[in-house]
């Protein structure tokens, strides 16, 4: 018998023999496949002989599975899983994505990143409606009906898929307008003296800056408060005080000049952030879509931050 044959023998059999094992008896899976008795007999028979090895134990009464039996299923059926799974990826990716993409990411997620990956998804896949809230809340995607979500932080959740996307770094920024008039800013301990863009929920919290002296915690004043980082850097760039941001929300602003890095040696917490989607067997289109288009605007997006701030962001492997 040559090896294509003696595959395909295996294959007829594996299947065969699976079927026997969850229909009960040799009359139900012949009934399930369509076949004779007699051929998923002779399948079973030829399966073990190729194998050399015991499967099922027969009696008039019933059917029992050997030790070497239970193994030889328990390893067929995950491997016909595989297969039915590429089988139904193959699928996904041969229908043009359409229907409701419900997304969200963090409040502080700069406006023009979400506007390019926005604009672009929609561009790709013009018959997918896109509802994407903006929000710092911790949002259950299966309770309240979301695709996918971009979050910030650590992940603690092991139900749901994860992929890595940004390591970002807060630096402290202004623009060159305010620094012409304002008080001397040489080190982490000068912030005190300077008017400080603060994001609300971390208000009440020093500034945290890592430098070549160890790490410095500094008590900040200011008269500006928000809950959005966007609107902090755009109130930064007009020059109404310093702000400490992530790298992705200053990339514009440092290409374009509009901000400077201050205490450049200095760099503040990693700010994490990942693509996260309930796990499933396969994703949709319109999921997958946006899943691979968002790590790509990522990967972008990290390198115009390195290029930027002269620090390297993307994540680890």
């Amino acid at each position: 018998m040559s090896e294509a044959t003696m595959l395909k023998a295996d294959l007829d059999g594996a299947l065969t023999f699976v079927a026997v094992v969850k229909h009960g008896s040799f009359s139900a899976a012949a009934k399930a496949l369509g076949v004779p008795k007699s051929t998923v007999s002779r399948r079973v028979t030829e399966l073990e002989r190729c194998l050399e090895t015991k499967l099922l134990q027969r009696t008039t009464r019933k059917l029992r599975l050997t030790d070497e039996g239970r193994r030889y299923f328990e390893s067929c059926e995950e491997a016909f899983e595989q297969l039915q799974q590429a089988e139904r990826c193959l699928e996904s990716a041969q229908q043009e994505p359409r229907g409701v993409l419900r997304v969200t990411l963090p409040a502080a997620f700069g406006h023009d990143s979400v506007l390019e990956l926005l604009c672009e998804y929609r561009a790709r896949f013009p018959r997918v409606q896109v509802h994407m809230e903006m929000t710092n809340r911790h949002v259950d995607l299966v309770a309240e009906g979301f695709d996918v979500a971009l979050r910030a932080g650590d992940l603690s959740d092991s139900t749901m898929v994860a992929r890595r996307a940004l390591v970002d770094r807060f630096e402290v920024v202004a623009s060159p307008q305010y620094l012409v008039t304002a008080p001397p800013l040489a080190s982490p301990a000068d912030l005190a003296n300077h008017e400080c863009l603060q994001f609300a929920a971390l208000a009440s919290a020093p500034w945290r800056l890592h430098g070549p002296d160890g790490l410095h915690r500094v008590e900040v004043r200011g008269r500006f408060v928000v809950n959005d980082l966007s609107i902090i850097e755009a109130v930064a760039r007009r020059g109404f005080g310093v702000a400490m941001l992530p790298g992705s929300a200053v990339a514009w602003g440092l290409a374009d000049g509009s901000l400077v890095r201050v205490l450049p040696e200095y760099e503040g917490d990693p700010a994490q952030l990942s693509i996260v989607y309930p796990s499933s067997s396969h994703l949709s289109p319109k999921v997958r879509g946006f899943v691979d288009l968002a790590q790509q605007k990522l990967n972008e997006l990290s390198e115009r931050v390195e290029q930027a701030t002269g620090r390297r962001i993307k994540p680890s492997a």
